[in-house]
């Protein structure tokens, strides 16, 4: 993490913010974000949305029935990241956890909500598939707005979805 700090040049005072004011139950999620995040993110993040989306995640799967089977690792790599790839930094959490959690709410496993998400998601949100877009890894606010996005922007959307109520996801791809 003294690494990540290092190189965040004239935004490391806003990361050390983020991380004093994080409470103690959950600094280890805050410095597996500091410690993993591109440089472009330590160069430009605010504390506000560190804070925001760390303690989203937290809250999540607090709520969630299958947290408990959630090993922490999983939880670090797979439900509090804030992002997937290259794509918009969106505060996305808040706003898809009310779009979400009515999807899940009947769900008992993870297994469970990330396939109601898949099902209901992209037709309740009238998002379909579509070369015509303005970027392939376009953000889920930019995909929710236009209605359409590639492969990797509906991805983005359904792993974003998913962690928001506490199911983790990620993107793989070849």
């Amino acid at each position: 993490m003294a690494s990540a700090l290092a190189q965040a040049g004239t935004n490391r005072p806003a990361l050390l913010q983020a991380l004093e004011r994080t409470p103690a139950a959950q600094r280890e999620g805050m410095q597996f974000l500091l410690a993993n995040m591109p440089p472009r993110d330590l160069h430009a993040l605010s504390a506000q949305f560190l804070l925001e989306n760390l303690s989203l995640a937290h809250q999540a799967m607090q709520e969630a029935p299958w947290a408990k089977s959630i090993p922490a690792e999983i939880f670090l790599n797979d439900v509090l990241p804030y992002a997937s790839v290259t794509e918009q930094r969106d505060n996305w959490r808040k706003r898809l956890y009310d779009i979400c959690g009515p999807l899940v709410k009947d769900c008992k496993t993870p297994a469970e909500a990330g396939q109601a998400l898949n099902r209901q998601l992209f037709k309740l949100l009238k998002v379909k598939y579509s070369r015509s877009r303005r970027a392939p890894d376009q953000g889920p606010f930019e995909t929710m707005e236009t209605g359409v996005a590639t492969c990797t922007g509906l991805s983005i959307l359904l792993v974003d979805a998913c962690r928001a109520v506490g199911v983790p996801a990620r993107i793989a791809g070849t």
